[in-house]
């Protein structure tokens, strides 16, 4: 049985993020991730959605894969040429690593890669770190929805970035 990932620290994650693979989730990743999602979340997507989103065209779900443990995920559901991020979570012992980063980048990339011109994303307005890691990738305050999230009731800013082309790929126009 693996080590437990709590009993890793910091000085040790380099050797994990050397071996961190972003990849599309699989069946095998579902129970993994729910987990994820449960120590992240205070109302997390059941196993049973995560599965619906692999059956879905219209969705792109990757996971950062360190040596065969699921430490990040992050979701993106399509419909025409709009994104919404539904999903993004790092285990906590790992934030600050870069793992959001990748995840982000990736699912960017693939979002363009799909025609998406536009991605929304809402994200609790005390996550602050979470908002750092989405204008870090273009992404803008646009909104603000009155008690979004439940345990503990908080308000969300809906937050978006448009992506241009730049002739090769669509990237997030801020970062252009």
């Amino acid at each position: 049985m693996p080590k437990s990932i709590t009993s890793w620290n910091r000085k040790k994650t380099g050797k994990y993020m050397e071996n961190l693979e972003i990849r599309p989730m699989t069946e095998g990743d579902v129970e993994a991730v729910s987990k994820l999602e449960e120590a992240a979340f205070s109302m997390p997507w059941s196993e049973e959605a995560f599965r619906g989103m692999l059956a879905d065209d219209n969705a792109v779900y990757l996971v950062a894969d360190a040596g065969g443990r699921i430490v990040g995920v992050c979701g993106l559901h399509q419909s025409f040429e709009d994104g919404e991020i539904t999903n993004v979570s790092v285990l906590e012992e790992l934030r600050g690593c870069g793992i959001g980063r990748r995840l982000m980048e990736k699912i960017l990339f693939l979002a363009g890669k799909r025609g998406i011109t536009k991605i929304l994303l809402e994200v609790r307005v005390s996550n602050v770190a979470a908002i750092s890691l989405y204008e870090n990738h273009g992404f803008l305050i646009i909104g603000r929805r009155k008690d979004f999230y439940e345990k503990p009731w908080e308000d969300a800013y809906v937050m978006q970035c448009l992506l241009k082309d730049d002739g090769e790929e669509k990237v997030p126009s801020r970062m252009c």
